[in-house]
Protein backbone atom coordinates (compact mmCIF):
# COMPACT_ATOMS: atom_id res chain seq x y z
CA UNK A 1 0.00 0.00 0.00
CA UNK A 2 1.42 3.09 -0.77
CA UNK A 3 0.67 6.49 0.91
CA UNK A 4 0.97 9.71 -0.71
CA UNK A 5 0.26 13.46 -0.62
CA UNK A 6 -3.17 14.15 -2.70
CA UNK A 7 -1.02 17.01 -4.33
CA UNK A 8 1.17 14.88 -5.62
CA UNK A 9 -1.84 12.65 -7.48
CA UNK A 10 -2.78 16.30 -8.61
CA UNK A 11 0.87 16.41 -10.18
CA UNK A 12 0.31 13.07 -11.76
CA UNK A 13 -2.53 14.02 -13.30
CA UNK A 14 -1.74 16.99 -14.68
CA UNK A 15 1.56 15.94 -16.16
CA UNK A 16 -0.14 13.28 -17.87
CA UNK A 17 -2.94 15.84 -18.90
CA UNK A 18 -0.15 18.36 -20.45
CA UNK A 19 1.34 15.65 -22.25
CA UNK A 20 -2.38 15.45 -23.67
CA UNK A 21 -2.10 18.78 -24.27
CA UNK A 22 -3.77 20.48 -21.21
CA UNK A 23 -4.45 20.67 -17.84
CA UNK A 24 -7.24 19.26 -15.66
CA UNK A 25 -10.06 21.58 -15.35
CA UNK A 26 -10.57 22.94 -11.93
CA UNK A 27 -13.66 19.99 -10.87
CA UNK A 28 -11.16 17.39 -11.54
CA UNK A 29 -8.82 18.53 -9.55
CA UNK A 30 -11.76 18.45 -6.44
CA UNK A 31 -11.91 14.03 -6.95
CA UNK A 32 -10.72 11.27 -4.78
CA UNK A 33 -10.55 11.08 -0.60
CA UNK A 34 -9.91 15.04 -0.37
CA UNK A 35 -12.70 16.59 -0.10
CA UNK A 36 -13.45 20.50 -0.97
CA UNK A 37 -13.87 22.95 1.64
CA UNK A 38 -16.73 24.55 1.09
CA UNK A 39 -18.43 27.76 2.38
CA UNK A 40 -20.70 28.47 4.80
CA UNK A 41 -23.32 31.71 4.99
CA UNK A 42 -20.95 33.86 7.33
CA UNK A 43 -22.17 37.00 6.92
CA UNK A 44 -18.77 38.70 8.21
CA UNK A 45 -16.46 36.37 5.78
CA UNK A 46 -19.34 37.38 2.71
CA UNK A 47 -18.16 37.37 -0.52
CA UNK A 48 -19.05 40.65 -3.02
CA UNK A 49 -19.93 38.89 -6.46
CA UNK A 50 -16.97 37.59 -8.41
CA UNK A 51 -15.61 36.33 -4.80
CA UNK A 52 -13.12 38.99 -2.18
CA UNK A 53 -9.92 39.63 -3.88
CA UNK A 54 -6.56 38.25 -2.44
CA UNK A 55 -3.79 40.58 -0.76
CA UNK A 56 -3.64 42.96 1.82
CA UNK A 57 -6.94 42.57 5.02
CA UNK A 58 -8.46 44.74 7.31
CA UNK A 59 -5.96 44.79 10.59
CA UNK A 60 -9.08 43.56 12.62
CA UNK A 61 -10.26 40.60 9.22
CA UNK A 62 -6.63 39.87 9.59
CA UNK A 63 -6.91 38.82 13.49
CA UNK A 64 -10.21 37.14 13.38
CA UNK A 65 -8.77 34.95 10.48
CA UNK A 66 -5.30 34.13 12.30
CA UNK A 67 -7.38 32.01 15.06
CA UNK A 68 -6.79 28.62 15.13
CA UNK A 69 -4.76 27.83 12.62
CA UNK A 70 -4.55 24.50 12.28
CA UNK A 71 -6.28 23.62 9.02
CA UNK A 72 -4.01 21.88 6.34
CA UNK A 73 -5.01 22.70 2.37
CA UNK A 74 -4.10 23.13 -0.80
CA UNK A 75 -5.43 26.42 -2.67
CA UNK A 76 -5.38 25.55 -6.58
CA UNK A 77 -5.35 28.72 -8.51
CA UNK A 78 -7.83 29.40 -11.36
CA UNK A 79 -4.80 30.40 -13.59
CA UNK A 80 -3.05 27.54 -14.77
CA UNK A 81 -0.48 27.48 -17.03
CA UNK A 82 0.94 25.48 -20.25
CA UNK A 83 4.18 23.25 -19.52
CA UNK A 84 7.24 24.37 -21.37
CA UNK A 85 10.73 22.69 -21.76
CA UNK A 86 13.27 23.45 -18.84
CA UNK A 87 15.92 25.49 -19.19
CA UNK A 88 13.92 27.45 -22.01
CA UNK A 89 13.11 31.38 -22.54
CA UNK A 90 9.51 30.14 -22.01
CA UNK A 91 9.93 28.21 -18.87
CA UNK A 92 11.58 31.33 -17.35
CA UNK A 93 8.71 33.03 -18.38
CA UNK A 94 5.75 30.33 -17.01
CA UNK A 95 7.48 30.49 -13.84
CA UNK A 96 7.27 33.97 -13.53
CA UNK A 97 3.78 33.66 -15.03
CA UNK A 98 2.71 31.20 -12.21
CA UNK A 99 4.70 33.36 -8.93
CA UNK A 100 2.58 36.62 -10.44
CA UNK A 101 -0.42 35.23 -10.40
CA UNK A 102 0.33 33.41 -6.48
CA UNK A 103 2.08 36.76 -5.23
CA UNK A 104 -1.21 38.03 -3.61
CA UNK A 105 -2.10 35.09 -1.84
CA UNK A 106 1.23 34.44 -0.89
CA UNK A 107 1.02 38.10 0.88
CA UNK A 108 -2.48 37.05 2.10
CA UNK A 109 -0.97 33.73 3.60
CA UNK A 110 1.71 35.68 5.46
CA UNK A 111 -1.21 38.21 7.12
CA UNK A 112 -3.52 35.33 8.68
CA UNK A 113 -0.13 33.74 10.18
CA UNK A 114 -0.42 30.65 8.44
CA UNK A 115 2.21 27.50 8.44
CA UNK A 116 3.82 25.45 6.49
CA UNK A 117 3.64 27.64 3.13
CA UNK A 118 4.39 25.89 0.01
CA UNK A 119 4.72 26.96 -3.91
CA UNK A 120 4.20 24.26 -6.50
CA UNK A 121 4.08 25.40 -10.11
CA UNK A 122 3.57 22.47 -12.43
CA UNK A 123 0.38 22.41 -11.02
CA UNK A 124 -0.48 26.02 -10.15
CA UNK A 125 -0.92 26.17 -6.48
CA UNK A 126 -0.07 26.65 -3.00
CA UNK A 127 -0.16 24.33 0.58
CA UNK A 128 -0.40 25.55 4.02
CA UNK A 129 -2.29 25.37 7.42
CA UNK A 130 -4.85 28.30 7.76
CA UNK A 131 -7.92 28.88 10.36
CA UNK A 132 -11.05 27.16 9.16
CA UNK A 133 -12.56 30.70 8.42
CA UNK A 134 -9.54 31.57 6.00
CA UNK A 135 -9.80 28.19 4.34
CA UNK A 136 -13.79 29.26 3.99
CA UNK A 137 -12.69 32.80 2.53
CA UNK A 138 -9.86 31.27 0.42
CA UNK A 139 -12.30 28.85 -1.27
CA UNK A 140 -14.88 32.26 -2.32
CA UNK A 141 -12.03 34.13 -3.87
CA UNK A 142 -11.95 35.07 -7.13
CA UNK A 143 -8.28 34.15 -8.24
CA UNK A 144 -8.84 30.27 -6.32
CA UNK A 145 -10.64 27.28 -8.44
CA UNK A 146 -10.17 25.44 -5.34
CA UNK A 147 -9.39 24.98 -2.03
CA UNK A 148 -8.40 21.20 -0.92
CA UNK A 149 -7.87 19.44 2.12
CA UNK A 150 -4.45 18.39 2.14
CA UNK A 151 -4.35 14.87 3.30
CA UNK A 152 -2.42 12.06 2.85
CA UNK A 153 -4.28 8.98 1.03
CA UNK A 154 -3.27 5.24 0.30
CA UNK A 155 -3.19 4.08 -2.74
CA UNK A 156 -2.85 0.25 -3.94
CA UNK A 157 0.22 0.03 -5.75
CA UNK A 158 -1.54 -1.95 -8.06
CA UNK A 159 -3.75 1.31 -8.72
CA UNK A 160 -0.96 2.80 -10.02
CA UNK A 161 0.92 -0.08 -11.87
CA UNK A 162 3.65 -0.24 -10.26
CA UNK A 163 5.34 -3.59 -9.11
CA UNK A 164 6.24 -4.32 -5.59
CA UNK A 165 9.71 -3.15 -4.93
CA UNK A 166 12.41 -5.73 -5.09
CA UNK A 167 14.58 -5.99 -2.06
CA UNK A 168 17.47 -3.33 -1.77
CA UNK A 169 20.98 -4.72 -3.16
CA UNK A 170 23.34 -6.64 -0.71
CA UNK A 171 20.03 -8.10 1.23
CA UNK A 172 20.15 -11.68 1.32
CA UNK A 173 16.01 -13.55 1.48
CA UNK A 174 15.72 -14.45 5.10
CA UNK A 175 16.14 -18.46 5.66
CA UNK A 176 14.23 -20.57 7.82
CA UNK A 177 14.54 -20.20 11.55
CA UNK A 178 15.26 -24.08 11.74
CA UNK A 179 17.38 -25.45 14.58
CA UNK A 180 20.47 -25.61 13.20
CA UNK A 181 22.68 -28.78 13.96
CA UNK A 182 25.61 -28.25 15.83
CA UNK A 183 29.32 -28.13 14.32
CA UNK A 184 31.61 -29.00 17.04
CA UNK A 185 31.80 -32.62 17.11
CA UNK A 186 30.64 -33.95 21.19
CA UNK A 187 33.17 -35.72 23.08
CA UNK A 188 32.14 -38.37 25.50
CA UNK A 189 33.22 -37.72 29.63
CA UNK A 190 36.75 -38.78 29.85
CA UNK A 191 37.37 -41.91 32.07
CA UNK A 192 40.06 -42.11 35.06
CA UNK A 193 43.17 -44.02 33.47
CA UNK A 194 43.98 -47.64 35.22
CA UNK A 195 46.22 -49.46 35.79
CA UNK A 196 46.64 -53.62 35.37
CA UNK A 197 49.35 -55.89 36.78
CA UNK A 198 49.59 -59.67 36.40
CA UNK A 199 50.64 -61.58 39.24
CA UNK A 200 53.69 -63.19 37.62
CA UNK A 201 55.15 -59.62 37.03
CA UNK A 202 54.01 -58.72 40.31
CA UNK A 203 56.21 -61.32 41.99
CA UNK A 204 58.93 -60.97 39.59
CA UNK A 205 59.11 -57.70 40.86
CA UNK A 206 59.31 -58.03 44.41
CA UNK A 207 62.25 -60.05 45.78
CA UNK A 208 62.13 -62.96 48.39
CA UNK A 209 64.00 -63.59 51.60
CA UNK A 210 65.75 -67.07 51.93
CA UNK A 211 64.80 -69.30 54.52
Amino acid sequence: MAKRNFLAALAAAAAATAVLGGLPAPAALAAGPAAAVSANADPALAAPVGGPALGALPPALAARLSEHVDRPVIVVMKDQFGQAAPGTAAAAARSAAVLGSQSALLKELGEVHATGVRRFTLVNSVAATVSAAEAQRLATAAPVAQVIADATVSIPASALGLAPAPPALGTRPPRPTAARRSSTPTRSPARAPTCTTSTASASRATPTAAT
